[in-house]
């Protein structure tokens, strides 16, 4: 198949200095409160785009899919442990050899500036506190690919699944539960934990950044 060897690449970017829920912020330090809510929610999000790809026959239904960083390799594990859990029918992996498609996981833009992204790659997403990045935006329609999406970072909540449902609602106490849970388990007073856990949630929903920008390959 022409398109079968496909590479989704997930580009998470640090671009400013930042503190919790400041305006301009790196995609990991707005996720960092709401884990490991946020890992899922990365995770339906690589889970949506391997399902595009296979409803244009770009892959097949068992191919495995590859999930790698450059260097948050936690993350990385994280997301992959979410696949894991929450798509256990579908083989999510750490190594690329001979897999036909996966997602690189990328903090820093400077990392990009001398990627060839070549003819496997299928998706780019970017985290990125920039409205627009022309420099970027002009390397990647070089390399052939253009803006699929945009996503508000509060956004990654409404992912939806094949039946057009909700898969993440933080209104659900097992999702908020997860984020308590995590907090006590990091040494904090079980009833501090249940205010900074809804603290949270309402403060994810308020980031409008960093943007999620998602970019395909324009095939043909």
């Amino acid at each position: 198949m022409l398109y079968r060897f496909l590479t989704v690449f997930v580009l998470l970017l640090n671009l400013y200095p930042s503190v919790i829920y400041a305006d301009h912020q790196s995609a990991a330090e707005s996720g960092k409160p709401i884990s490991p809510v946020y890992e899922h929610m990365l995770a339906n999000q690589i889970y949506n785009l391997r399902r595009e790809l296979l409803s244009h026959k770009q892959i097949q239904k068992n191919d495995s899919f590859y999930v790698l960083a450059l260097n948050d390799q936690l993350l990385a594990e994280s997301v992959r442990l979410a696949l894991k859990k929450n798509y256990p029918s579908i083989n999510w992996e750490a190594d690329p050899k001979l897999l036909p498609a996966g997602v690189l996981l990328v903090e820093d833009s400077a990392q990009m500036k001398q990627s060839d992204l070549g003819q496997k790659t299928s998706y780019v997403l970017i985290f990125s506190n920039e409205e627009e990045n022309p420099d970027l935006i002009d390397q990647l329609a070089r390399q052939g690919f253009k803006l699929h999406s945009d996503l508000a970072f509060f956004e990654l909540e409404y992912a939806q699944d094949e039946r057009g449902r909700q898969i993440v609602d933080l209104d659900q106490t097992r999702f908020r539960n997860q984020i308590f849970e995590r907090l006590v388990r990091e040494g904090m007073n079980p009833v501090q934990a249940h205010s900074e856990a809804e603290e949270a949630v309402k403060n994810f929903r308020k980031l409008k950044h960093p943007k999620l920008l998602i970019f395909d390959r324009i095939f043909g």
